[in-house]
C-alpha cells in the first residue's frame, strides 16, 4: 500500500515540475519583448526556480523513500 503511495506521489511531483518548467518558460517568453525587465518579473523568475528546488528535492526523497522501502521489503521476503 505504501509503495503504491510514494508512485503517485512521484509522478505528481514529476507532473508538477514539468508544470512549473512550461509555466516559467511561457513567462520567459511574454515578458521577453519587455525593454528593461521590472523587478516583479525578475522576482517571479526567482520564485520560480525556488519552487523548482524544492519539487525536486521532494522528487529525490521520494525516490530515496522508495529505495528503502523496497529494500525493507526484499529483507522481509528473504
Amino acid at each position: 500500500m505504501l509503495s503504491k503511495h510514494q508512485i503517485y506521489l512521484l509522478e505528481a511531483t514529476e507532473a508538477v515540475t514539468a508544470t512549473l518548467d512550461s509555466v516559467k518558460a511561457h513567462h520567459e517568453w511574454v515578458t521577453k519583448g519587455s525593454t528593461s525587465p521590472s523587478s516583479a518579473t525578475s522576482e517571479t523568475q526567482a520564485g520560480f526556480r525556488h519552487r523548482r528546488t524544492l519539487f525536486k528535492s521532494t522528487d529525490l526523497r521520494l525516490k530515496s523513500l522508495e529505495k528503502r522501502t523496497q529494500n525493507m521489503i526484499n529483507l522481509v521476503r528473504h
